[in-house]
């Protein structure tokens, strides 16, 4: 009888035993999702307690190289084909924001394959990378494989071969995107590189 006592004391301590999540410990995962009793901060991209969560924001006043929802505010960024990456930063506080960014390659890139490699954190809306002509028509196609060393949780790759000097890398976020519509926002990291012609 004693046995069985002690049985159902261990049996009971183990029951109610689980592990502690301590808050910030996992980054959120897509839709948003977060270990039971804790919800993802937009602000942190992470798992917290909810009373620590904070609203997402762009940093800076503006954000990134805003005004750029224009190709004639658009930032311009020089690019050799010599395989040196290129890179910048932005951030789409909402789904009606677009980010556009002119990358002038040397004339003697004109013809070169270009890469254009877009990290951005998996939890919230996938942003929507393109790369065009500043008329917006379609480059061709080219073989893109995305940067394995980044770091980030999420990548997308676009490559094209550059028929012109200037090319049009734009960013955006679809308004449907991921969580019920509640996350349409994101913050990105892009890199470029061009391989000679």
């Amino acid at each position: 009888m004693r046995a069985a006592l002690m049985l159902v004391a261990v049996g009971g301590a183990l029951a109610g035993c689980r592990p502690e999540i301590y808050s910030g410990a996992y980054e959120c995962g897509p839709e948003m999702l977060c270990p039971p009793e804790q919800v993802c901060s937009p602000a942190t991209e992470a798992c917290v307690a909810p009373d620590l969560v904070e609203p997402f924001a762009c940093a800076g006043t503006p954000p990134g190289y805003e005004p750029d929802d224009a190709v004639a505010d658009a930032p311009t960024f020089s690019l050799g084909c010599d395989l040196v990456v290129r890179g910048w930063g932005g951030c789409l506080p909402t789904a009606d924001d677009v980010d556009l960014a002119v990358v002038e390659l040397a004339p003697a890139c004109v013809g070169a394959t270009v890469e254009v490699d877009a990290h951005f954190a998996l939890a919230f809306a996938e942003p929507v990378l393109s790369v065009t002509t500043l008329d917006g028509e379609p480059l061709a196609p080219a073989p893109c494989a995305p940067d394995p060393a980044s770091g980030s949780v999420a990548s997308s790759c676009v490559g094209v071969v550059a028929s012109a000097a200037q090319i049009l890398v734009a960013m955006s976020v679809p308004r449907d995107g991921t969580c019920d519509g509640a996350c349409a926002f994101n913050r990105y990291d892009i890199n470029v590189a061009a391989t000679p012609p």
